[in-house]
Formats: C-alpha cells, sequence, structure tokens
C-alpha cells in the first residue's frame, strides 16, 4: 500500500502557559524556624518524571536548592523526622517555602496559589470526613454504621467532587495537571472520561493522558457493560431455585444487586430502593437481590430488618463465589442493569437513575429543533424538522413543526443549521503502525481517533490490522470513550507468499499469517475454524487481501456468511481476479485501480502489472463493464479510494469509478489513508471531493456513500441515517454540505450515541496552515 503523509496542524493549547520554557535556573528557598539544625531535606522532582534531585541540611533555619530545569515543572521537598511535604509547581519566578505553621507555605507562581487556595477551601471538609470515618470504623452496631454513613455523603462529595471539578477548570495550567496526577489511583470511570480529552490535546500532558487512560482501561477490564449476563440458578429465601434467565423472559429490565448484611452501603441501598420498588415494578424493571453472606441466617435477619419485597437469593460462598467472579464484582454492592435480550446494559446504576426521565441508560434527552435535516439517503430531499433524541437514540423527528418537550430536555436551537448523521471512514487502518511499545501506540492512535471525532467521524470501518490492539480501541469507544469513533474491524486473509513477503515487515504485529486476524489461508486450511477463530477475536469481517484462488476467495465468501461475518475484498486478490472477485458476490471491493488486472492472465506477477500501470496502461472500458454490471446486480458496494489512487498516480482509479457511477454500482467513502493526530483536515473529505469531480458523484451521493452506505457495507442498521430508532451519532452544521462538503468536517456540534461532546482549541480545516508561534501539538 503506497501512501504519502500528509503535512499536519498544530493544534494551540488552551492555554499557552503551558508552551514549554528552555532550560532555566530557578532557586528554591526553605525558610524554617520548626525544622532542627542539620535536618536531612531531600528535593523530588515529581512531575513529568519522578526522581531525586539532590539533598541539603538546615543551617540557621535556611536552605536554598539551584534548579536547572525546562519548565513548567512541579517539584517537592520533603524531610523524614519531622515529617513535612511541599509541593512546588515551579513556572519560572524564585520559589519560598515557610515552614513554621503545621503545614508549610509555599509562595510561588499563579498554579501554585490557585492550587493552595483550592487545598485550603477543601481541608474542613477532608477533616470531617476523616472523622465521621474513624466513628463509623469504631461503631459495632449496624444501624450505628448506617446512621453515620448518611452523614459521609457532603464531605465526601465535597473533597471528591471538588478535585475533579478543579482539575476540569484548570487543565490548561500546572495546577490541574497536577491534581490530575497525584491523584490517578482515586479517580473513577466518570471523572477520567471528562478529564482525558482535555489532556490528549496537549503536548506537555500527552503522557498524562496515557495514565490515565490507562487506569481507565483498567477499570475496564472488570466492566460488564455490553456483555451477556453470567447465567446463574441460586435458592431464594424458601429454598426454591430461581434462573436468570426466566426472571429476564417475563420483564422489560432486570436489576441485580449483589450484597451483604455486613455491607453498611448495601443496607442503606436495601432501604432506599424499598419504597420505590412498586413504581420501578411498574415501569417494567424488576429487582433480583443476590447476598453473598457465608451464613445464611445473618442474611435471613438483615431481610427482615431492612423489609425487602423483592427476591432474595443467596450464593453462600461470600466474596469467593461463583456469581461474584462472572460479574467481575470488586466491593459491594453491586448492581447490572439486564435488558431482556440478557445485555448488561448499565452496571453501578443508583436508584436516583433508574428514577429519573431515561436513567435506562445513560444518556440525556436532546431536542434538535428546527434544523434543515439532510437524511442520508441521497433520494431523500432536505426538509426543516426537529429530532428528538432520548437514550441514545433518535425516537422522533417532526418536519414543519416542533416538538413538545418537558424543561428537563435540553434544547439546541439549530435555525439556519443542518443536521446529518455522523460521517464514517469505510477504509481505515488503525492497528498497522509501531505496536512494539503498546503505550505510545494507543497514546497516538487515541490522539488520531479524537481528531476524527472532532472533524465528525463517529464510526470507521478497520480494513485490517492487530486484532489485540483493536479490540481495546473499539471496547473503549464503546464503553467509555465517547472521544472515539466505534470500530468495526476486519481479519486479513491471504494466500502463504503473502506473508513470506511480508515476514520483514512492521515491528509489533505478527506477519506470518498464523494468528486468528492475520491467517494465512491454502486448498488446504480449515475454513471453518479459521473463520470461527476470526470472528471470536472480534472481527466484523474477513479482508481478502492477495494471492488467492478464486474458488478459496468464493469458499472465504460462502462460510464468512454462514458464521455471521461480512466479505470484504480488495478488487484483485491475484490469482483471482477481479471479475472472481465479483461473481462471489462480495460485500465490498476495494481500490478501483486494481480492476486493471483483469487485463492480464491470472497469476501474472504484481512487478509486471504495476509497471505496465505506471507505464500508462488504460482501463480497457470493454473488459471493465461486465464486472461492474455484476458488481450493480450482486449489491457490491465499490470502495475505490480515489484520493490514494489520484496521489500515487494512478490515473485509471478515476476512470473506472465514473464508468462505475455510470453503471449504477453503489459507493462507499473509505481514504486507506494516514489520518493525522493533530487538530489537522482529515482524508476523508479529500475522498469525498474526489468521488464527486473523479466518480461524478453529487454532493447528496458523496454523503450518502460515507453515511448510509458506509454503515449498510459495515452491516449496520442502527446508523447512517437521520430517521427514528438510529443510534444519535449526528452532527450540526454552520453551512449547507449539499453547496459545499467542506462544511462536513468543521461542525458547529458533534453528537455522539446521544452526548454533545466538547473538544478543546479551534479547527484548522486548511491541511497547509502552518502552526503560529507558541502552538503546540496534540502529540510531540
Amino acid at each position: 500500500m503506497k501512501q504519502a503523509i500528509r503535512s499536519g496542524i498544530l493544534l494551540p493549547l488552551v492555554f499557552s502557559a503551558l508552551s514549554l520554557i528552555a532550560q532555566q535556573k530557578t532557586r528554591i528557598t526553605l525558610q524554617s524556624g520548626k525544622l532542627p539544625e542539620g535536618v536531612k531535606v531531600s528535593l523530588r522532582k515529581e512531575w513529568p518524571v519522578r526522581k531525586l534531585v539532590d539533598t541539603g541540611f538546615i543551617k540557621n533555619g535556611n536552605l536554598v536548592f539551584t534548579v536547572t530545569d525546562s519548565l513548567p515543572a512541579v517539584y517537592s521537598l520533603n524531610t523524614r523526622n519531622p515529617w513535612m511535604n511541599a509541593a512546588i509547581l515551579l513556572e519560572g519566578p524564585d520559589v519560598t517555602v515557610k515552614f513554621d505553621q503545621p503545614e508549610p507555605i509555599v509562595e510561588a507562581g499563579p498554579s501554585q496559589q490557585a492550587l493552595s487556595g483550592f487545598l485550603a477551601s477543601i481541608k474542613p471538609f477532608e477533616e470531617q470526613w476523616r472523622e465521621i470515618g474513624n466513628r463509623y470504623s469504631a461503631a459495632k452496631d449496624m444501624e450505628e454504621k448506617l446512621t453515620i454513613s448518611k452523614e459521609m455523603d457532603v464531605p465526601a462529595e465535597k473533597v471528591m467532587g471538588g478535585r475533579e471539578r478543579f482539575v476540569i477548570e484548570h487543565a490548561g495550567d500546572l495546577a490541574g495537571i497536577w491534581m490530575a496526577h497525584e491523584q490517578l489511583n482515586l479517580w473513577r470511570e466518570p471523572a477520567l472520561v471528562k478529564m482525558i480529552p482535555l489532556f490528549r490535546s496537549q503536548t506537555r500532558t500527552a503522557a498524562l493522558a496515557s495514565q490515565l487512560q490507562g487506569k481507565l482501561d483498567e477499570l475496564n477490564t472488570r466492566r460488564m457493560t455490553g456483555n451477556k449476563a453470567p447465567f446463574f440458578r441460586l435458592p431464594d429465601i424458601k429454598g426454591n431455585e430461581v434462573e436468570l434467565d426466566s426472571v429476564i423472559r417475563r420483564n422489560k429490565y432486570v436489576l441485580i444487586d449483589i450484597w451483604a448484611s455486613w455491607c453498611a452501603p448495601c443496607r442503606a441501598t436495601n432501604r432506599k430502593l424499598a419504597p420505590e420498588y412498586a413504581a420501578l415494578k411498574q415501569a417494567g424493571i424488576e429487582v433480583i437481590s443476590i447476598s453473598v453472606d457465608e451464613k445464611k441466617s445473618e442474611w435471613e435477619k438483615a431481610v427482615a430488618v431492612d423489609m425487602i419485597p423483592w427476591t432474595q437469593l443467596i450464593s453462600p460462598e461470600g466474596m469467593k463465589s461463583k456469581v461474584v467472579a462472572d460479574y467481575k464484582v470488586q466491593s459491594l454492592p453491586a448492581t447490572f442493569l439486564i435488558d431482556q435480550q440478557g445485555n448488561i446494559i448499565r452496571q453501578h446504576v443508583s436508584i436516583e437513575e433508574l428514577k429519573s426521565p431515561g436513567g435506562m441508560v445513560e444518556t440525556t434527552s436532546i431536542l434538535l429543533s428546527n434544523g434543515i435535516i439532510i437524511d442520508g439517503d441521497a433520494a431523500v430531499k432536505p426538509r426543516k424538522g426537529s429530532v428528538l433524541i432520548e437514550n441514545g437514540v433518535i425516537t422522533r423527528i417532526s418536519y414543519g413543526k416542533t416538538i413538545p418537550v418537558s424543561n428537563d430536555v435540553h434544547t439546541v436551537d439549530c435555525t439556519g443549521k443542518y443536521i446529518t448523521p455522523g460521517m464514517m471512514d469505510a477504509h481505515v487502518h488503525l492497528g498497522t503502525s509501531d505496536l512494539s511499545d503498546p503505550v505510545k501506540a494507543r497514546r497516538v492512535t487515541d490522539s488520531i481517533l479524537y481528531n476524527m471525532v472532532r472533524h465528525g467521524i463517529t464510526t470507521v470501518r478497520d480494513m485490517a490490522g492487530d486484532a489485540r490492539f483493536l479490540k481495546q480501541l473499539r471496547t473503549a469507544a464503546v464503553t467509555t470513550n465517547l472521544y472515539s469513533p466505534e470500530i468495526y474491524y476486519a481479519a486479513q486473509f491471504a494466500g502463504p507468499e503473502y506473508f513470506r513477503m511480508m515476514s520483514n515487515g512492521r515491528k509489533g504485529q505478527d506477519e506470518g499469517g498464523n494468528f486468528p486476524w492475520a491467517r494465512s489461508i491454502a486448498d488446504t486450511s480449515d475454513l471453518p475454524k479459521a473463520i470461527a477463530e476470526a470472528k471470536a477475536w472480534g472481527a466484523t469481517g474477513i479482508k481478502i487481501y492477495a494471492e488467492l484462488s478464486a474458488a478459496l476467495v468464493t469458499n472465504i465468501t460462502k462460510e464468512a456468511y454462514k458464521q455471521g461475518l461480512l466479505a470484504w475484498s480488495h478488487a484483485s486478490v491475484n490469482p483471482a481476479l477481479p471479475a472472481d472477485i465479483a461473481a462471489a458476490a462480495v460485500n465490498s471491493m476495494s481500490h478501483a485501480n486494481d480492476l486493471v488486472f483483469q487485463q492480464f492472465p491470472a497469476g501474472t506477477s504484481l512487478s509486471e502489472v504495476w509497471e505496465a500501470i505506471y507505464k500508462g496502461l488504460k482501463a480497457d472500458s470493454v473488459l471493465m463493464r461486465p464486472i461492474l454490471v455484476t458488481m450493480k446486480n450482486n449489491r457490491i458496494y465499490f470502495d475505490p479510494t480515489l484520493f490514494h489512487g489520484a496521489s500515487n498516480n494512478m490515473k485509471n482509479a478515476a476512470v473506472i469509478a465514473r464508468w462505475a457511477h455510470r453503471t449504477g454500482v453503489l459507493f462507499v467513502a473509505g481514504t486507506d489513508w494516514i489520518y493525522p493526530s493533530t487538530n489537522a483536515a482529515v482524508p476523508l473529505l479529500d475522498e469525498m471531493k474526489h468521488l464527486v469531480s473523479d466518480a461524478g458523484l453529487s454532493n447528496a451521493e458523496a454523503i450518502q456513500a460515507a453515511t448510509m452506505n458506509a454503515a449498510a457495507v459495515t452491516g449496520l442498521k442502527d446508523r447512517g441515517l437521520v430517521r427514528k430508532g438510529m443510534q444519535a451519532d449526528l452532527l450540526i452544521l454552520n453551512a449547507d454540505p449539499l453547496k459545499a462538503l467542506d462544511a462536513l468536517f468543521v461542525p458547529q456540534t458533534v453528537i455522539r450515541k446521544g452526548q454533545i461532546l466538547h473538544f478543546a482549541g479551534k479547527f484548522k480545516p486548511d491541511s497547509n496552515e502552518k502552526a503560529a508561534p507558541g502552538e503546540a501539538a496534540f502529540l510531540p
């Protein structure tokens, strides 16, 4: 695959204060009448890297360190006896640390002042929280513990909620960065989801974003959302066995609550839920509690005392029970909301969330009012209308009239704006770069995905890469990372010769054809097993890639369909020629220029074909037309990668694409091109422009290629159109994309899964624009 690297555009940081300052000398002076003479003081660098820098000894109540470093940075002064620790946010001027009070006072720049002021504001709540915690630990009676636990909510929110808000408000300065870093192990999923995009967009904090993402990934390994609920059969309080499947069949939703009598928060949840149970039951939510008490008598007593009216089951092996392991329970109580298909759609769900409108899923209700709706189907004319989004799904569309909603629905006035489906690139490769350093690869790729979404790309079809990496990306996109397109990927099938040729290829991945996502296929291969293994690794389709016979292409396609996967092929996988591929009725054929292989005998060497192409070989319309007709009749989507072809001097690609359009072949927009990790223009815009200028599509047809058709070729029936029942992946545009496609890629608003996203910095749509002085990229 030949590609040229596009010039990148750099993103200005939200605050210029983070721009890297060249090495400079700074004095750190410690003044203390409290520390004894001769006490050893350690100076450590804490951020961006942690290391011991220097040590010294108090003399006459003073000690001076001199630091030469690139700023900003965070240092600390530490003593052991007596204990002292002072974090120093170093931004430029000399610093004085005074230690005469119970806590050291650091006199430094604006970030230090902001941090000190915040810590002082939450200190009373920290002390209150600590005092309540001590009383809770000392209490021996459960009723006393329950009473005391109610007191914790206010100080706990003031401290943890305050820290989260401080980080978000100060994400562009050293105070917020240090708070995010220092509290790394205490952050939970909601906070991490908000913070990661803020730090990912800044060069200086890219490593911090990776640390936060690593913490989120760690939490995700224990996350059950999106999985089938593990089966159980357990006894109720009367000894009758209850099966999960039977409960699911009888109810719209089932809330599983795993608890124990000795767990005070569990008991508090019981008592809070009891008066709400009838209303939840009426709303279609059944509750099943599973106790992990080892003593049945303790369980029975707690059920009676808490007056629990819903079904109670017991798994009496404590935290070692099978249900704890199956549901990956780390702490109690643990709650899971299950739909009628047996899927876990929420976990850690609160009673307040269940009672709230749209409480069944994580999104809120949004009304897009009075916009011009571009449906995604080129045959549907744009019309003025309103779109109601509930629980991440479009639930109603009204043309001409607005939709009456309650005050708790967030309304966006789209008057004069355009509403379109989110864009989809139907040919990317996210898992084929150097993966030898997984942390770096994830950091770079997350920035690429962030830039895709900010430019309106909400779904991608990945046409083969390392599934170990792609599965991680997809899981994050589905569960926690809204700032990533959803990813559907292929397993690559090719002949042994191809993998031998690639044996000296990219670092960090298998090139030998022995992995489920990169499989060497010969006539003797066990295709059912190979495709089953690809499916088990999360592949949506099989990428029929190279060095395969016509018979193998047909057999791979049939077996893929049989196992519920799609078949996506290169237009030529020599010795199988384009006519063979089309006859096999694959779902898509990629690369318009590859159809020229039909003008050579099967098995002709690649070098001979490419030499002829670059010497000016012209596509033969007589040979091309039957292939295009077969593609049309078999409803094979054409992924011509015209921008790729034009950038590599493949002139036949445009000619063949125009013939295909005239024949009535369906098109999808795929780039097979490198995406920038900075705030730069995306190649999907180039591809869509080539579909118009080269293939002759209208702007409406090009939009359909990047929405409705791209979703269809990926087997997705829940997106690609602005229709009732579709996933709410939508764009709000300031200009009409039917007049200029550029409008699609500078959206005013991006909505993914019913959530309005917020991005740092401004658009820089011109890929040749240079960064202004002091600007920095997403990544180094």
